[in-house]
């Protein structure tokens, strides 16, 4: 059952991943450049600029599959109860930083600071997407860890002794 859930997990973080790589890939323009300019410093800066936000979303991509990656390890080294601490950490931190996008991007606009199902609901469809994205991959790993070290055994026999 957990490498069901842990595979599905990570199909959806991947797929949402690559359909905002592809979508951000889609609006570049690409009569914006960064060829020709004199430093590294530019450069960098320029790739990491609104026109070209193919290159920061695929960073944040790697990213959070890097940390999956140590998730992953974790659920396969340690008990639950210790390896879910990176999880854990990783879900205190996104909820606070969903928090702040509530705070600043939702409830500032709402008439006379109270909330509408249209304000939440606008909020929900911003907060699954980006939840997916980021959280998605590590959940997935942590389950894939967690299965492959209560796995069952199987007993290999050999078939040409």
């Amino acid at each position: 059952m957990l490498r069901a859930v842990g595979a599905i997990i990570a199909c959806i973080a991947a797929a949402t991943q690559l359909t905002y790589i592809a979508s951000a890939w889609w609006s570049f323009d690409p009569r914006v450049s960064c060829d020709r300019l004199p430093g590294w410093g530019e450069w960098l800066e320029c790739l990491h600029g609104n026109s070209h936000a193919y290159v920061t979303t695929t960073e944040a991509a790697v990213v959070s599959w890097a940390i999956a990656i140590g998730a992953l390890l974790l659920g396969r080294i340690l008990a639950p109860y210790f390896s879910m601490l990176l999880p854990a950490a990783i879900v205190a931190l996104f909820s606070l930083y969903l928090a702040d996008l509530w705070r600043q991007s939702f409830v500032a606009y709402a008439p006379f600071g109270e909330t509408t199902l249209k304000d939440a609901l606008a909020f929900a469809e911003t907060a699954l997407p980006i939840t997916l994205f980021f959280v998605g991959p590590i959940f997935g790993a942590w389950f894939l860890g967690i299965y492959r070290r209560y796995r069952p055994r199987r007993i290999d026999a050999e078939v040409f002794d």
